[in-house]
């Protein structure tokens, strides 16, 4: 997903947000947004109790957090981090200013964007769509994302074992974008990138000696062997 739609789809996420009407959650747990009601705040935290299933989760100012085994459709926050249990499933997952933290065996039907803030998926993670922030750090772990990692700043770490489907480091724009502090990519021990690594501007590449990936767009690859690179 580009970066310059991220940018013009968060004041859209907000406003869209701050008209919507509260409603409550469901119960039984199903497929995640089917027959069960959405959940909308403006002012608030949610949660999800472990096991429970929802529709749509979102909130403009507040926490969003599902609990182990919880099921819910589209989890979307402004202004706050998103928490999610183990073995959760959600279509997407989409946040402005807020990390996103997940436990293991999280699947995401969709994709996973978020503007300003970090994202560490455990173990065993399978993302069916793009995984893309603009500020912020990817950690992953045995994860599976079938479209392409894309960040602008901030740093991406494979971990061990993961299957990511390409990376992108865009381009920024704007006059007051700090540009002191590199980008920085390690794919990990055992990963494999199975499309191309586009780098758009200076960009610290490490992939181990186990790894495998497609070309390198844009600059070069370091290798290293280990549980970690040295780093500059």
């Amino acid at each position: 997903m580009p970066m310059m739609r991220l940018t013009c789809t968060s004041l859209t996420l907000a406003l869209a947000l701050a008209c919507s009407t509260v409603a409550c959650a469901g119960q039984a747990p199903e497929p995640p947004g089917s027959g069960h009601r959405d959940i909308d705040k403006v002012n608030g935290g949610i949660k999800l109790p472990a096991g429970s299933s929802a529709g749509d989760v979102s909130t403009v100012n507040g926490g969003i957090s599902l609990g182990d085994g919880s099921r819910a459709g589209q989890v979307e926050n402004v202004n706050g981090g998103i928490d999610l249990g183990d073995s959760v499933t959600v279509e997407s997952i989409e946040g402005v200013n807020g990390g996103i933290d997940a436990g293991k065996e999280l699947q995401v039907k969709r994709g996973i964007e978020t503007v300003n803030g970090g994202v560490r998926l455990a173990a065993g993670a399978d993302v069916g769509g793009d995984l893309t922030t603009v500020n912020g750090s990817i950690e992953l772990d045995h994860a599976r994302i079938a479209g392409r990692i894309e960040i602008a700043a901030g740093s991406i770490d494979t971990g061990r074992g993961s299957h990511i489907g390409g990376i992108k480091v865009s381009k920024p724009g704007g006059s007051n974008w700090n540009n002191n502090r590199l980008p920085r990519v390690i794919i990990g021990p055992d990963s494999v990138v199975s499309g191309d690594i586009v780098l758009e501007r200076e960009t610290e590449l490490y992939v181990h000696d186990s790894a495998r990936i497609g070309a390198v767009r844009g600059g070069s690859a370091r290798p290293y062997s280990g549980d970690r690179p040295e780093l500059d």
